[in-house]
């Protein structure tokens, strides 16, 4: 007994790449700063040394404490991609990121991107931040340099300085593009 095969009329579906041409997407994920330069520096109020090499919890000096951990945190990038092959592309991203810290901060981010995948995509980016960064008032600064003593810990002030360094984000395009197709309809 012989079987027939069935055979679908389904239209030949064929996707060309865009490739050697620009063109925009979008995408979202994460960033992290690079530099010490975009760390705040944190200051605190230390006990000084007495005479006899005792702590003396009467008298403070104004110290260097350290850095804050570099700024991470969640940014969006509009991308102008070139594409090589199908999927492996070149191009520059510009954005925004918010870093996750006890205080968080707006970054500007632009930089030069490589793009991983067809449509669906991830990117990766790395190139120049900018954020505001806490820097000691003029009057502590000159506390601290002097290393005055204090008989007590006032709060320390700080003012906000806009500081530029590098950074690196991973980010994926969420959505798919698609075209859309213009459907006639016979009127009579």
């Amino acid at each position: 007994m012989r079987q027939r095969c069935a055979i679908k009329n389904d239209p030949l579906q064929i996707q060309i790449p865009i490739v050697g041409k620009p063109f925009v997407s979008f995408s979202s994920g994460s960033f992290i700063a690079l530099g010490k330069n975009m760390q705040n520096k944190t200051y605190a109020w230390q006990e000084t040394v007495g005479n006899n090499n005792t702590v003396d919890s009467s008298k403070y000096t104004l110290v260097e404490s350290g850095y804050t951990l570099p700024p991470m945190g969640f940014c969006a990038l509009g991308n102008l991609e070139w594409k090589i092959s199908r999927s492996f592309g070149l191009g520059g991203s510009a954005g925004v990121g918010l870093s996750i810290e006890k205080s968080p901060r707006l970054a500007y981010l632009g930089g030069v991107s490589l793009f991983f995948g067809d449509m669906r995509q991830f990117t990766i980016t790395g190139g120049f931040a900018g954020m505001q960064v806490n820097k000691l008032s003029n009057n502590f600064q000159t506390v601290s340099d002097n290393q005055t003593i204090y008989s007590s810990k006032p709060n320390i002030d700080y003012y906000k300085e806009f500081k530029v360094g590098g950074f690196i984000s991973l980010t994926y395009t969420p959505f798919k593009v698609y075209k859309t197709k213009t459907v006639k309809s016979k009127n009579k």
